[in-house]
Order: structure tokens, then sequence, then C-alpha cells
């Protein structure tokens, strides 16, 4: 598996741990590093790398790991990765290796930092090592404990049955622009109902790939697609991951960079670079149709700090159905955050977000971004 460690830029060696993998699925962490958070930045085509002030890696040390195997630069021999559970055993011995190359990081606190299809990977990756860490301090395991400690997940795709739900409702009305109207949303609401809801009861019930996969081109075709081509056909600007007038989303020039063999050549890469890989595995696997809100909600019962936060122009992973999400989640105190109003927050003194917490789970919703939050911070982080 392909990884770039930068130590933070400020007290390295008291500075937390954080890892960041890519959404997708299958997309390559570089995407995150490059685009959004990393150290260096491409700002045009053919350009070289520079520094980026507001890093990541400012207070904090970063590990981006590129997963599954076929991702970026990671490459194998072994079966192809075609589930998001399949992929946390890979993390796992990634991690245990990569703490023993790097042993003065091993008691460490550990984040996980995702992104969109990281609603599916983050949670489960964050309850295998919990998991593993139980073994290992029952005598049942071998290997080290990890310290977990938080999950973060932006524009995050955790639900099929909530998120889709409040892809409806955000369609019809948000603070933007509606993309469809009344009529049809009643349309899609009778196909959700009747057509949907039941297929991912039956791809919860059996967990086949057949039955997951016909749960997920059940949403993909009865409700996507109609949402999709009549938000084209109204808007000539349209872009699902920012559906705000001139929506815009982060230029990729990295990619031209990594594909250079000099570049290549430099940082030791053994195969060319892929933007997505693996993903087409892992979509007809039926995999996005599963969910993931009893891992996250495991892992909020266990006291680890959950961040789930979201740009508002963002249609795909839109915050309302990631608050939705948040407001679902299984723990003790489910009603008391439920209930809690989302409060102004402020950078200096001008209102970015609204947020609301309670106790180690929080849930903010960060005004005029999209898909991929941190490339439209207009604040430092």
């Amino acid at each position: 598996m392909w990884f770039w460690f930068f130590e933070s830029r400020n007290n390295p060696r008291t500075a937390p741990l954080v890892s960041w993998f890519g959404g997708g699925p299958g997309n390559s962490a570089q995407y995150g590093m490059f685009t959004q958070h990393g150290p260096c930045e491409i700002l045009k085509d053919g350009a070289e790398p520079t520094l980026r002030e507001n890093s990541l890696n400012n207070h904090a040390n970063v590990l981006y790991i590129d997963l599954p195997i076929g991702s970026g630069f990671s490459y194998g021999n072994g079966a192809q990765v075609n589930s998001t559970k399949d992929c946390s055993p890979y993390v796992w011995t990634f991690l245990q290796l990569w703490f023993e190359a790097f042993a003065e990081y091993e008691n460490r606190d550990l984040s996980v930092y995702t992104e969109s299809y990281g609603g599916h990977t983050g949670p489960e990756i964050v309850n295998y090592i919990l998991d593993k860490n139980s073994e290992i301090k029952a005598g049942k395991g071998s290997g080290d404990v990890i310290n977990v400690k938080a999950l973060s997940a932006s524009n995050a795709w955790f639900d099929t049955r909530i998120q889709e739900k409040a892809n409806l409702d955000f369609a019809l009305s948000n603070s933007y622009r509606s993309l469809i109207n009344e009529s049809l949303y009643q349309e899609l609401l009778a196909e959700y109902t009747t057509e949907v809801v039941p297929g991912l009861e039956k791809c919860d019930e059996t967990g086949t790939s057949k039955d997951c996969f016909a749960a997920y081109r059940s949403y993909l075709d009865g409700i996507e697609q109609p949402i999709w081509t009549t938000a084209m056909n109204k808007y000539d600007d349209w872009i699902m991951a920012d559906i705000q007038p001139g929506g815009v989303r982060p230029p990729t020039y990295h990619q031209e960079y990594l594909e250079r063999a000099d570049v290549q050549k430099a940082i030791g890469a053994r195969v060319n670079y892929t933007e997505s890989g693996g993903q087409f595995g892992i979509l007809e696997s039926g995999d996005d149709a599963k969910s993931f809100l009893g891992e996250l909600s495991r892992i909020v019962r266990d006291g680890v700090q959950v961040l789930i936060w979201a740009g508002d122009s963002d249609y795909v992973c839109n915050w309302v159905g990631t608050k939705r999400v948040a407001d679902a989640v299984d723990w003790p105190r489910k009603k008391e955050f439920a209930d809690k109003s989302l409060q102004p927050y402020r950078v200096q003194s001008v209102q970015k977000a609204t947020f609301k917490s309670v106790n180690n789970l929080h849930y903010a919703r960060v005004f005029d971004a999209g898909h991929n939050v941190w490339w439209y911070r207009k604040y430092k982080i």
C-alpha cells in the first residue's frame, strides 16, 4: 500500500497523528492531499508543486494512504477488494507495519479523516481497529493496540435509506436553488417508498452482492438519474458537487504531475498513477447500498470522538442527509443530540457555519462549500 507521511510543521514530537483516506469508492488519498489539505498544491496544468500555507500538517503529523489496492500508487498480487469490509484487514496490517517502522509514533493518538464514500470506509476502519484492540487486550489476537481516538467524515455517504430520502428533500428545497419541482418530487417519493426501501431492506437481510447491487440500481436509475437529468436541463452550470450558481470543483492538476515518469522515479512508485482504482468492483458488489450506521453508532458508544460535517452546497452527500445520519446514531444520548439545534459558528465575528455537539459526537454545516469541503474553506484551518 502506498503512503505519504508528512511531519507536523509545529511540534511534531507531540502533535497528533492523522490518517487520510480518500472517498470514491477507490479514490486515491493523493486527490485530497493535492487538491485540499496536503503540504503542497499544484495551481495549473504542467506546474510544479508549491507550498500550501494552510496545510493539515501545520499542526498534525499526517499519513495519506492509498486505499484499496489499485488506487493511486498502491498495488498487489492478491484478490481484488470488492467491498468496504474487505479493505479493513489491509489497513490494519499496514498500520501495524507502519508503526513498527515509525516506532516513535506507536503510542500516539490516531485520528481517521475521510470524505464522501469514506462514510463507509471510515466507520468500518475504526470499528475494525476497535475489534482488533479488544482481541489483543483479551489475549486472543496478535499485534499492537492502535490508539484510535477520532473520526472525521466530511460530506460522507453512511446510510442510503436515510440519505437517499434526504437527496429528494434537498433537490426540492435548499438554500441555493431547487433542482426539481413538486410534481417530480412526489413521483420520485413514491418510487423511493415502493421500490428503493424494499430493495434496501432485502440488501440488509441477505447482504448478497446480487440483492445489494439490485438495490443500488433501484435508486441510481429510479431516483438519481431523473434528478440529475432534470437539474442539467434546468441549469447550464449545474454540477452535483456544488449546486450554487457557478458551482466549481477542485481542479485536478496533480494527475498530470503524478503521471510523469520522472516524478514516479523520484518518489519510488512502481506502477502508474490511478486516481480511482477498484471502484467498479466495489460498486458492482452492491457495497454502496450497505449501511454503516451500525459501525458509526458503535464507535460513538465506545467514546471515539466523531465529527460529521458537510459543505451545504453539495448535493451528492448533502448536509440534510448527513445531519439526519448524525441524529440517527444509536447511543445513550441520541435524543439529546437529535433535539439539539444547530448554533452559529463564527470566524473573526463572521458566521461561517452552524454546529452542535454532545459529548463525543459533533456535527457542522459549512456555508458556501461543496462536496470537497476542505477546498472551499475561506479561512484558516
